[in-house]
């Protein structure tokens, strides 16, 4: 069974009209990932614009990362609900009204704002999968994805590089401008060609108190981990909005549990499928977000100690190149690598790759070219085991459920993200000397070496993972 229109197994050849649909989700992804990261090196250039505070530019993130969360988690329900295209593309025109609205904001609250409904365009990725499921036939389903996931590496990593040349030139604005303009072409585009997708299973109703139990949850879970470093880990404030949090998703759990057609299934998350994707999911969210916190910080420290290059925004954004060229390169292989390996046995190669690039920065960070290494080594990790995490989740649920399984192992990614930046910038403040502000190198040494041991978790999760079976 598939996702929209049936497509045989065998069919020779893709209409070119699907092919269009594949490049439209593709452009709206890498423009998405793109618009995403390069407001961090622009931040300062906001800053001063908006005459904005420290504490208060801490909203744009933060708003950002908490929308992306618990959209990837909702929107692949309504699709369940309503169907794919039509939810993705009303998730999109949110997205492009929270771009428009930042672009032309007047105060650091409006930035904001525009950028909790950018927030919510992470939820276009679940359904966009759930769409290419259904759009391409088995034989070239994994394929599909692998190349849309690729998407999210080179825009992630261009990011970094480019937002000096277009400052150099133009107001920031434009860097809220140029992703809309081509996010909103691709959203045409993707109107145009994506086919019908009708809603699957008996259910036609969202449970809205369920949604707003589980954004309560983790908005206030998300808050927790981003306070934790200011307030102090131990300290009685962080420990009651992790209780808290704690306390919200149990009465969530309750009420999904006596409802009639939850949210999400109580069930499906008992599943092995599906609760070690998950938690193998957060492990790669946690050595990314690590990776991109730690690897722009070092490079960018002034070179003492041994360690530091000095760099500026584009030489940072070079040395992270690799992870988008890794990610480009890998995402077309996937399909046939899974042919011949099997979705687990990417995984496992991929959370090895990760554990071990990410163990090699542990000792070796004192050179550019240690840096590249390690990048490329944990980069290509991290796309070869989260293309194959989505591609079994997806295959290991009901049809009905597709939507949702989807947005699991991104919404996992991104909690533990969060987790992964705010600890390792946790470990560098705890060793920056009095009186300076960069860290000594046992803080970055301690911060690569407890991201290698979550990846290292992750990978003894992942030899656990069942095979994928599509559920009837």
């Amino acid at each position: 069974m598939s996702v929209t229109a049936e497509i045989p197994a065998g069919t020779a050849r893709i209409p070119t009209r699907t092919w269009i649909g594949l490049a439209a989700l593709v452009i709206t992804f890498f423009a998405y990932t793109t618009l995403e990261v390069w407001i961090s090196p622009a931040l300062p250039v906001i800053q001063e614009q908006l005459n904005a505070s420290d504490a208060s530019i801490a909203l744009v993130f933060a708003a950002m990362l908490v929308c992306a969360a618990v959209s990837t988690t909702l929107a692949g329900r309504l699709g369940d609900v309503y169907g794919l295209r039509p939810v993705l593309l009303a998730v999109l025109a949110v997205l492009s009204a929270g771009i428009a609205l930042a672009a032309a904001a007047t105060s650091i609250q409006v930035l904001a704002l525009g950028q909790a409904l950018q927030g919510v365009g992470m939820g276009s990725v679940p359904l966009s999968v759930a769409i290419l499921r259904g759009m391409f036939p088995p034989s070239r389903v994994t394929s599909a994805i692998g190349i849309f996931v690729s998407a999210s590496a080179v825009g992630s990593v261009l990011g970094f590089v480019l937002p000096g040349h277009v400052l150099d030139v133009l107001s920031y604005r434009w860097l809220f401008l140029l992703p809309l303009f081509t996010i909103v072409l691709a959203t045409l585009v993707a109107w145009r060609c994506l086919p019908a997708t009708p809603p699957k299973g008996a259910r036609r109703r969202v449970d809205w108190l369920g949604a707003v139990g589980l954004t309560l949850g983790l908005t206030v879970l998300l808050f927790a981990v981003m306070l934790s470093p200011a307030l102090g880990w131990l300290s009685v404030k962080t420990l009651a909005l992790y209780g808290l949090a704690l306390a919200v998703l149990c009465a969530w759990t309750l009420i999904e549990a006596r409802s009639r057609e939850p949210l999400i299934a109580l069930g499906l998350l008992r599943q092995r499928s599906v609760w070690i994707n998950g938690l193998v999911s957060f492990t790669i969210g946690f050595g990314i977000f690590a990776s991109m916190t730690l690897v722009p910080l070092l490079a960018a420290r002034p070179r003492s100690g041994g360690i530091g290059f000095d760099a500026g925004t584009t030489e940072v954004g070079l040395l992270l190149l690799p992870l988008g060229v890794a990610g480009a390169l890998i995402g077309p292989l996937i399909g046939y690598l899974d042919r011949r390996m099997g979705a687990r046995a990417i995984v496992r190669l991929g959370m090895a790759a990760l554990t071990l690039g990410l163990f090699g920065l542990v000792f070796l960070h004192t050179e550019k070219w240690h840096i590249v290494l390690g990048v490329t080594v944990s980069g290509s990790g991290i796309y070869l085991a989260l293309t194959a995490l989505i591609n079994l989740i997806t295959c290991s649920v009901a049809e009905e459920d597709v939507g949702f399984a989807a947005g699991l192992p991104l919404t996992a990614r991104s909690i533990g993200g969060a987790l992964g930046a705010q600890v390792c910038a946790s470990v560098l403040a705890s060793k920056t000397p009095h009186g300076t502000d960069n860290a000594l190198e046992l803080g970055y040494t301690i911060s690569f070496a407890t991201a290698t041991a979550v990846a290292f978790g992750g990978l003894m999760l992942s030899l656990a993972l069942p095979a994928a079976r599509r559920k009837q």
